[in-house]
């Protein structure tokens, strides 16, 4: 079931990203990596660790995790200046 929302929830992202309403800031694009990484990252600590309890606190705990949300938050700002 993990398979088929995730497959669901990273198409739907792709296809938000290309929708020709976001299009206009076409840097969104580039985000779509660091989407991937970083549900994927999360489906790794929660199945391969077992520590998925809390998102809050893995979002704090997890450098590579905090700083995937931190160069997305800046691609966003990025690409609504371009």
């Amino acid at each position: 079931m993990i398979n088929v929302n995730l497959s669901a929830l990273l198409m739907s992202y792709a296809l938000f990203v290309m929708d020709s309403k976001t299009q206009s800031q076409s840097a969104m694009i580039l985000t779509i990596p660091l989407v991937l990484y970083g549900i994927f990252y999360y489906l790794y600590i929660v199945q391969i660790k077992g520590s998925g309890g809390a998102p809050d606190k893995i979002l704090y705990k997890e450098k590579p995790i905090l700083l995937t949300v931190l160069i997305y938050v800046a691609m966003i700002v990025f690409a609504r200046n371009i």
